[in-house]
């Protein structure tokens, strides 16, 4: 790699966004219409924000780190102008002054249909198969899986022996 190319790699561990954007726009060219295109569960007089914005600005949301919709932290992260300006850039859509707020975001999920999000991932995945987005990675002509099997879990009850804890007491932990 030259220093040119070194450059642009160090310049994208900068800003993540713009790297997630851009292997987006490769692999995923048409996530933004997809969501569009799902079937919008809210009675149609009260609709503010298309699907597209609903689902798009929870893309942003695992992008930028926010774990929780619990509390406003989505809201008061997203509701700046400068984001809100870049959101809309990167959607394709025409946004005024707000994103959806948190409540609205939950609400949403609430009524959507799992299967509508279930489609989405299944013609993206159809979509990189058939333009061999991947087959340089393969490995004696097969494709390597990754999978998580970790899962946070806070409770006082125990799931199985197999399972690994750390207790935590006064702030310090031991595992047991």
């Amino acid at each position: 790699m030259g220093r040119k190319e070194d450059r642009a790699a160090k310049a994208l561990e900068k800003n993540p966004i713009k790297a997630c954007n851009m292997v987006q726009r490769r692999f995923c060219p048409d996530l933004f219409n997809r969501f569009g295109q799902t079937v919008d569960p809210r009675h149609q007089g009260y609709i503010t924000y298309t699907n597209r914005i609903m689902l798009g600005q929870l893309y942003y949301k695992g992008i930028a780190g926010i774990t929780s919709m619990k509390d406003k932290d989505m809201t008061d992260k997203f509701n700046n102008q400068q984001i809100i300006d870049n959101i809309a850039a990167f959607m394709g859509v025409d946004l005024d002054e707000y994103l959806p707020h948190h409540v609205t975001e939950n609400e949403y999920l609430e009524r959507l249909n799992p299967d509508e999000l279930q489609k989405v991932i299944q013609d993206m995945v159809y979509q990189l198969i058939r333009r061999k987005s991947f087959d340089d990675v393969k490995f004696m002509k097969k494709w390597l899986i990754i999978i998580d099997g970790t899962q946070l879990y806070s409770g006082n009850r125990r799931i199985n022996e197999k399972c690994l804890e750390c207790h935590h007491n006064k702030g310090k932990s031991r595992k047991r």
